[in-house]
């Protein structure tokens, strides 16, 4: 490369240049000069030589030492490409003003100059005053608006290292920012430029004393995914973690496109909760705790006026600033030169172009060679061309550089090897790239440019074109793509391929491997191409909430969404949650309202965000006035948000429990006091098991008697009633004639129940007041019409008239009516219909009644089963999943200090049991045991053992735990560093990669007012502080704000997508012709919706994730029959139907 030229070596070029002309002419002025100076005319001419020689000997030498003297000052020769990966030690250093901007990729500035500005570009060259900075090719530096954020964190990094990216698009300047700020913030640290994909070099790199700078412009291509080479070796999260983990401090810098990283970020189509990373290596690095990601976008205003202050530096920038059409950094980079060359293009040179656009597109990475693009050209010759005599011309003047206004503006680039001995192909200047992508997403490839990439593509880039034809519905070229992975002995080739032909056997072969999630979408979309839905079906009942949310899918392109409301109906949560998104981006409010009504969980829950994001507060507060809890939590957030804590205060004042429950969170993050809006009911199920049951429900009969003598009225009360639901008449008339006064009201209950009128008279009249009373008041139900108005009363849901009429009926004999009361619903006419069963000797038939699902003959059984001590019995009901038997087995070896039949209880996955279990234990001081079954998968040990760490202070033990990746540690501890006011401590967890901690800091820094901070880490790439930012706008009506945020690429946010598509949905059409992934995957999921399959189909075009499936599903509903060959085949296989 040519050493950067100073003003130093400037002025010594022009002595040299003067010393050698003067050299040179010595022969011719030297004699003319000394004759008219000594008055040597008179000599001779071969004394005048002599001397002339004599003169223009010394001026030469004086011309050859200028010369070694400029030679000197030019410095080192800067290093190679190759040179910035030798052994680390050896490797240059990043302020050396030997290494160079352009060996670290950053942009050499177009010397083209308009003609308005030509007159000043006119002036001499020589004494033309340079740029400031170590490289005159490059322009006069301006200042970023984001250059302090990136310097601070780079002063940082010096001591401590990290990972920074730089995320913008193409000729923003992002490389260029990173150049200037490493070279003056990194001082002294070596840099490591390791060639794009050869992600070895830094997996084996080593920090060095000093410091070490990784330099990794254009991230996408070392990091697993689709940017890189099957042959190259991607960086890996053990290695940046292990370089940044050394001894001496390591700083990793990139850049990355928005729509590489959002890409990068992807996930497979699922349930919204349950989507995976396509990528997870790559978005384990790009995740880090380490990592630090700043936005950079194009010259603002501010950037602007920065530069004109610098223009009269260099006429570059002043030439940029004057650009009305392109801003400072594209103009700077030849975007406008670079497009006209594009405009200016002759048919066959565009045919190169959309061809090298349209390679990229569809997934090829490696240089593209000139038979490749020869080839895939053909697919847009507008002419006939017999050969290719037409090519070398076009590819020539697409990739000259030779011209003074093709500098930096090359359509086309040649890439070389490191010994620039060899070509390796070409590729296409980033920012024609961009653009054309972007023109071209939804434009299907022609087919000869198809067959030219199946037949000229690298190796490397076989299995990504493979996956692309798939995702565009090319199921011919993408088997063509696995044949050849396949001869190279690629081993998933030939799975891919019997899966793409549908061979025999393929269907029971993926359902062997059911529960893998990636054949949980492979096996649905094979049974729709084969047109199988009965199958889907059967796979979809079986429980795999993946294949139910693909079936759920499939029915959204019924036109009469019957089938899809059936299986919403029946309990499907992949089908009622599909069902809600469709009403919602229809924006059928009726028919969300009304399955919200009905109960439909997914239905409240779309139609409150539905009603938030339009800004219909009054609406959403009706619903949360009549009892929707949903509506009430979205619109307790929603005050929040708008800063109205009264309004959320009065209501919950009045009764909401949700808005009790905002408020409490609010006050307790603030520090405030909480006082007692609606406080917090404990746990009431544990106490009881815990402590001395006032009841005697968990007493068996044996110990009821032990207790009774002597013990008072309670506990002859419950021996009594214990001894009545057993129907023992015998015992209950022996205490009765003992003076028990309950025993003798028990014992009128059982004669009444079994209809012994003859034995209630013969008490009665021997003075038993309690059989008197019962008999009077048996006579006056059986002899009395019903009281008017009890029926109603008790089918209004009123339970003490539900109660009465049980009686009522019981004392009729009206048990049929009684069992159809029961049978509704009724839980007081169960409970005395099981009464009366047992006590007239027909237990089987209270036992069938139980096994039947009637809860209150199960509640009945299982206390006769404690009465009797049956444990076994007890046992056998718990198993069963009776939760009544459960929960009084429990109490029972609670009772009986019996903590092995509670662990044994526990070990079956009694979440109960497990509660109580460990919570004795911590009573008891026996820390380690519940540690122990924490650390062996018991969850609830697990979240009983965090409680006792924070309650008792153990901070420290909390950390291990969470370190350790214990989900419950983190929760709590989280919460207590936010509730203590420790935020630096919580901040620090969140920098550290706690993503608890992070979560929990962005509730709290908008709980506490803090927004500037919630936005700043937002603006990092804290990802759920991106998620509580936009909510905090959509709910305050900043819907202008919230779409700035999709322009800074915080788009991997389902929120966020949401509100675009009820606000804007053309923005989604935007972010998504810009190649955001996400977006293009929430466009597609409302272009289906809202049955615009047109828009749909060029969805396929493009490739977006999720467009081929929605298509497939379309076409398996409405014409199952006619479009078997497409299924079967892909968009190759026929011509479309008509009319979808």
């Amino acid at each position: 490369m040519t050493q950067p030229r100073t003003r130093r070596s400037r002025a010594l070029w022009i002595v040299f240049a003067v010393a050698g002309a003067a050299g040179v002419a010595g022969w011719w002025l030297a004699p003319v000069l000394l004759g008219g100076a000594q008055g040597f005319l008179g000599l001779s001419l071969g004394d005048k030589d002599s001397v002339a020689s004599v003169v223009s000997m010394v001026t030469g030498l004086i011309s050859l030492a200028v010369s070694v003297w400029f030679g000197l000052s030019q410095g080192r020769r800067p290093p190679s490409a190759g040179e910035l990966t030798r052994p680390a030690k050896n490797l240059p250093l990043i302020d050396d003003p030997a290494t160079s901007a352009l060996a670290l990729r950053v942009h050499a500035a177009s010397d083209v100059v308009p003609a308005a500005d030509q007159a000043r570009a006119r002036r001499w060259w020589p004494f033309r005053r340079p740029p400031a900075g170590p490289d005159p090719r490059l322009p006069v530096f301006v200042e970023r608006d984001q250059g302090e954020h990136v310097r601070e964190w780079l002063r940082r990094a010096r001591t401590d290292g990290g990972f920074l990216i730089l995320v913008g698009n193409s000729c923003v300047g992002k490389t260029r920012l990173l150049y200037e700020s490493t070279r003056t913030e990194l001082a002294g640290f070596r840099v490591l430029a390791p060639a794009l994909g050869d992600g070895a070099a830094v997996n084996r790199a080593a920090a060095v004393e000093g410091g070490l700078l990784v330099w990794l412009d254009e991230l996408q291509r070392f990091l697993p995914g689709p940017y890189l080479s099957e042959g190259s070796e991607p960086i890996t999260a053990s290695a940046i973690e292990a370089l940044l983990d050394s001894p001496h401090p390591v700083v990793v810098v990139g850049t990355l496109w928005p729509d590489h990283a959002t890409a990068l970020r992807s996930t497979e189509p699922g349930e919204p909760d349950d989507r995976r990373p396509r990528f997870p290596a790559a978005l384990d690095i790009l995740t880090g705790h380490r990592v630090h990601q700043i936005r950079l976008d194009t010259f603002s205003a501010a950037e602007r006026e920065n530069a004109n202050r610098l223009a009269p530096a260099d006429d570059r920038l002043a030439t940029a600033l004057a650009d009305r059409d392109y801003n400072v950094t594209e103009a700077l980079a030849g975007a406008r030169e670079i497009v006209a060359r594009y405009q200016r293009a002759t048919d066959d040179e565009r045919a190169v172009l959309y061809a090298a656009a349209d390679a990229r597109r569809a997934g090829v990475q490696s240089p593209l060679t000139p038979e490749l693009l020869a080839a895939a050209a053909r697919g847009y010759l507008t002419h006939l061309r017999p050969d290719d005599s037409w090519f070398p011309a076009a590819l020539a003047e697409l990739s000259s550089r030779d011209r003074r206004q093709d500098k930096a503006t090359a359509p086309l680039l040649q890439l070389t090897s490191d010994d620039r001995r060899t070509s390796l192909g070409y590729t296409m200047t980033d920012y024609l790239l961009q653009r054309l992508t972007r023109e071209r997403r939804t434009l299907p490839l022609p087919p000869a440019t198809w067959q030219a990439l199946a037949e000229h593509a690298p190796e490397d880039d076989l299995a990504g074109l493979a996956e692309s034809a798939e995702l565009r519905l090319r199921f011919t070229e993408a088997i063509r793509f696995y044949e050849r992975l396949e001869a190279l002995g690629n081993p998933d080739a030939t799975e891919a391929l019997a899966v793409l032909r549908l061979d025999d056997g393929v269907v029971e072969r993926l359902s062997e491997q059911t529960g893998d999630f990636g054949v949980s979408h492979e096996l649905p979309t094979v049974l729709i191409r084969l047109g199988r839905l009965d199958d889907l079906r059967s796979l979809a009942a079986g429980g795999d909430h993946a294949v139910s949310y693909r079936l759920a899918a499939v029915l959204v392109a019924d036109v009469d969404l019957g089938a899809l409301t059936r299986r919403a109906d029946d309990g499907d949560s992949g089908a009622a949650s599909s069902l809600a998104t469709l009403l919602s981006d229809r924006g059928d409010l009726g028919t969300l309202t009304e399955r919200a009504d009905a109960g439909d969980f997914f239905a409240a829950d779309r139609l409150a965000d539905l009603l938030a994001y339009r800004g219909d507060v009054d609406r959403l507060r009706d619903r949360a006035d009549r009892g929707d809890r949903v509506a009430g939590r979205r619109l307790a957030t929603l005050l929040f948000h708008r800063d109205d804590l009264a309004a959320i205060r009065s209501r919950a004042e009045t009764g909401d429990e949700e808005a009790a429950r905002t408020l409490r969170e609010i006050l307790a993050d603030r520090g405030e006091p909480v006082g007692d809006p609606g406080a917090d009911p404990g746990d009431p199920p544990m106490d009881l098991l815990l402590h001395d049951d006032p009841t005697f429900a968990s007493l068996s009969l044996a110990e009821l008697r032990k207790r009774a003598d002597g013990s008072g009225v309670h506990i002859s009360y419950a021996l009594a009633a214990a001894l009545g639901d057993l129907g023992d008449v015998a015992e209950l008339a022996e205490r009765a004639a003992a003076g028990d006064s309950m025993a003798s009201y028990h014992l009128a209950a059982v004669l009444a129940d079994r209809d012994d009128i003859a034995e209630l008279n013969r008490r009665a009249d021997s003075g038993d007041f309690a059989c008197r009373a019962r008999l009077a008041e048996l006579r006056s139900r059986r002899s009395a019409a019903e009281p008017a108005g009890l029926r109603d009363r008790a089918d209004a849901g009123d339970g003490e008239a539900q109660q009465d009429l049980a009686a009522w009926l019981s004392d009729r004999g009206s048990l049929a009516e009684l069992a159809g009361r029961a049978g509704s619903g009724d839980w007081f006419a169960g409970t005395r219909l099981a009464q009366l069963l047992t006590r007239r000797g027909h237990s089987a038939e209270v036992r069938r009644r139980a096994g039947d699902g009637d809860q209150a003959a199960q509640a009945h059984l299982v206390r006769l089963l404690t009465l009797r001590e049956d444990l076994a019995g007890l046992a056998e009901h718990a198993g069963a999943g009776d939760t009544a038997a459960q929960f009084q087995l429990l109490r029972v070896f609670v009772r009986q200090e019996n903590d092995e039949g509670i662990a044994a209880r526990a070990d079956s996955g009694d979440d109960v049991a497990a509660a109580v279990l460990a919570e004795r234990w911590l009573a008891r001081g026996l820390v380690d045991e519940v540690s122990a079954r924490a650390d062996r998968g018991d969850l609830t040990a697990a979240d009983r053992l965090v409680r006792h760490l924070a309650e008792h202070g153990r901070h420290d033990v909390l950390a291990q735990r969470a370190d350790a990746g214990d989900f419950q540690a983190a929760t709590v501890l989280a919460d207590l560093l936010a509730r203590q006011g420790r935020r630096e401590d919580l901040v620090a967890r969140a920098d550290a990669g706690d993503l608890i901690a992070r979560r929990r800091l962005a509730s709290l820094l908008n709980r506490t007012g803090r927004i500037d901070d919630l936005a700043r880490r937002a603006d990092e790439g804290d990802r759920e502080a991106v998620e509580e930012m936009n909510r905090r706008l959509a709910d305050r009506g900043e819907f202008a704000a919230l779409q700035a945020r999709t322009e800074q690429g915080a788009t991997d946010d389902f929120l966020l997508l949401d509100v675009l598509a009820v606000r804007n949905p053309g923005r989604l059409r935007e972010l998504a012709d810009d190649g955001d992934f996400f977006a293009a995957g929430r466009l597609v999921d409302l272009l289906a919706h809202q049955g615009r399959w047109t828009e749909l189909i060029a969805e396929v075009h493009a490739g977006s994730y999720g467009a081929a499936d929605r298509l497939l599903d379309l076409l398996v509903i409405r014409d199952p029959a006619g479009s078997a060959a497409i299924r079967r085949h892909g968009l190759s296989g026929g011509e479309l139907p008509q009319g979808l």
